[in-house]
């Protein structure tokens, strides 16, 4: 299925036909090879469900690699899980065809070695331990990503990168200031 580009992947893997916006925002990291997306986005354009059929989609395509949903609180987190997990069961493949173990309800590997996770993000301004370290994801989405400490960016989240010569690194949020990390 690789051969596709992702938004037409998408519709083959989990029966999800994105919009146009939906499109350019899930083809856009097979143009680059270090993908850093931060669309400008208004409520409701279904950030969310791109979120989890990317993750999917990762996953598929990139074995032995993690995708991280990440996100201030675990239930935003929670939220873009539950839309990866959700896009598997709306698919034309059964779970089983992929051997998908649940490790737990925040974290799925499939028989490639890839995993899913859902972790809150550390405030590392309070206390510098977030539960993220030890993982080394190469697909990384953040939601709410306006609502997050700068120094989460540059101390937990940009260092993953450092020895993946290709990445994936969403920031979904709606605009909060004018200023910080996820504003520039």
């Amino acid at each position: 299925v690789k051969p596709y580009p992702r938004s037409q992947r998408v519709q083959i893997l989990f029966d999800f036909r994105p919009t146009d916006y939906q499109g350019l925002v899930l083809d856009y990291p097979e143009t680059v090879n270090r993908a850093q997306v931060a669309p400008q986005k208004g409520r409701q354009t279904g950030a969310t469900t791109i979120a989890g059929v990317i993750g999917g989609d990762h996953v598929l395509t990139n074995p032995g690699n993690d995708t991280l949903y990440t996100a201030p609180g675990q239930d935003t987190a929670d939220e873009m899980f539950s839309e990866f997990k959700d896009a598997f069961k709306d698919g034309p493949f059964t779970l089983e065809e992929y051997g998908v173990e649940k490790a737990n309800e925040r974290e799925w590997e499939i028989d490639t070695g890839a995993r899913a996770l859902s972790r809150t993000l550390g405030n590392v301004n309070q206390d510098n331990n977030s539960g993220n370290r030890g993982f080394i994801p190469t697909c990384v989405v953040v939601d709410e990503a306006a609502y997050t400490y700068d120094a989460v960016f540059d101390d937990e989240l940009e260092p993953f990168f450092i020895t993946h010569p290709e990445y994936e690194y969403y920031l979904f949020s709606t605009p909060a200031r004018e200023s910080g990390y996820y504003y520039e």
